[in-house]
């Protein structure tokens, strides 16, 4: 059974019509997430994007959700008043409710895309506030890219909330970009006390060079290119993804359905594998056999792909090459 019919499938279950998933993405740039087209049809969507317009949130018709909120204002943990000031820097992608720490960014190669151009007061949503309006009690994808605010959004949601919550997304800093940021640090130790499992932590970064070192060393725009592409990175900030472990026994068959939904499509075969057997052994639904039989056939076509083959290629010509010296 192909993955397609799996998902309409699973899309046809009571407990998913009546309980449909909540995917949230804050900081959406007017664009899904892609991994969740293939289960949008069927799911609720919440997306947090700020501009100027001034209404509380559009319940929008779209093609890909069975429902789509979208939020034009800047989303918040806790809210004392209507309005926060809203940092504008040179680049739109770095702009922030957080004042950047222009002084810890002098030494990298970006540090003028933080550059304040203007700071202007914007409306703002809380959002444990926003969740309770539409009538949702629950979230099951929970992805935030909020320039430095990623924990203590997810954070101000309720306890039940937070526990209940399947599948969590994070992009926080490792290096001092804002002042008062998340960092990773403070997310890993906060999930510690959390029944979730770190499953990725893909590390990004700046080149650790002033800009005008940078702009004297690579004059023209092809060196630039070159050097961008040519100059190691450091550390600066992570994508992170959690999956819950329920581990709790008032778990159901739909959060064990949607634990192997949402790690296969994170093609973590292996786990979305022990995500089947969990559920077969817990409810003994004929689906969670269908779920591991897919499960297991992907991980052989992952195990004995041709990516495979190349990276054992690679591994073993370093080996060659590391005794002929």
């Amino acid at each position: 059974m192909g993955l397609a019919k799996i998902i309409d499938k699973i899309s046809s279950r009571e407990d998913i019509i009546t309980k449909p998933p909540v995917l949230v993405d804050i900081g959406a740039s007017n664009d899904i997430n892609p991994v969740w087209k293939k289960i949008a049809s069927f799911s609720i969507g919440l997306a947090f994007d700020a501009d100027d317009r001034d209404f509380e949130f559009i319940e929008k018709e779209d093609k890909l959700f069975k429902k789509l909120y979208v939020f034009n204002k800047i989303v918040v943990d806790k809210a004392e008043h209507d309005e926060m000031d809203f940092y504008l820097t040179k680049s739109p992608y770095c702009s922030s409710l957080l004042e950047p720490n222009l002084p810890k960014l002098q030494p990298y190669h970006y540090a003028d895309f933080f550059e304040v151009t203007n700071k202007i007061k914007l409306k703002i949503v809380e959002l444990k506030k926003v969740i309770e309006e539409i009538g949702i009690d629950y979230v099951d994808w929970f992805k935030t890219d909020a320039q430095g605010i990623d924990l203590r959004l997810f954070s101000s949601l309720s306890q039940q909330m937070q526990n209940k919550t399947i599948m969590l997304e994070f992009e926080p800093g490792l290096i001092d970009a804002y002042k008062q940021e998340d960092k990773v640090v403070d997310v890993l130790n906060y999930m510690r006390d959390k029944e979730f499992f770190l499953l990725s932590l893909d590390v990004k970064g700046p080149f650790r060079i002033t800009k005008s070192v940078f702009d004297h060393t690579f004059k023209s725009q092809l060196s630039k290119k070159f050097a961008k592409h040519g100059l190691k990175r450091v550390p600066g900030w992570a994508e992170m993804a959690f999956l819950n472990e329920l581990t709790d026994p008032d778990c159901t068959a739909r959060e064990y359905i949607l634990a192997w939904l949402f790690s296969t499509l994170q093609e973590h075969h292996e786990i979305s594998a022990a995500y089947a057997h969990q559920g077969y052994e817990k409810f003994g639904e004929k689906i969670f056999q269908d779920l591991e039989d897919y499960s297991f056939k992907a991980i052989k076509n992952q195990v004995y792909s041709l990516n495979t083959l190349s990276k054992i290629g690679n591994i073993a010509l370093n080996k060659i090459k590391s005794f002929a010296r």
